[in-house]
């Protein structure tokens, strides 16, 4: 796998509907993802910048999978 790096990415407001969407999907199907790819992915988004930069994001963005997965 690629090496995970700090990335800032921005999205005009009319596609961020589309981001939604894949993000939702992606947290569907969770559990049909290989671990190693589920854990590349967690480390990626804990790296992704946004204006939300929280201590916390690790285990929110762990609770949101749990709550939401199929």
């Amino acid at each position: 796998m690629d090496e995970i790096k700090p990335q800032k990415m921005e999205f005009p407001e009319n596609e961020m509907h589309v981001v939604r969407r894949l993000g939702k999907s992606l947290i569907l199907h969770w559990d049909s993802i290989p671990e190693s790819v589920q854990k590349h992915l967690l480390q990626q988004a804990r790296a992704i910048y946004d204006e939300y930069q929280t201590t916390q994001v690790n285990q929110k963005i762990v609770a949101i999978i749990e709550n939401n997965k199929l």
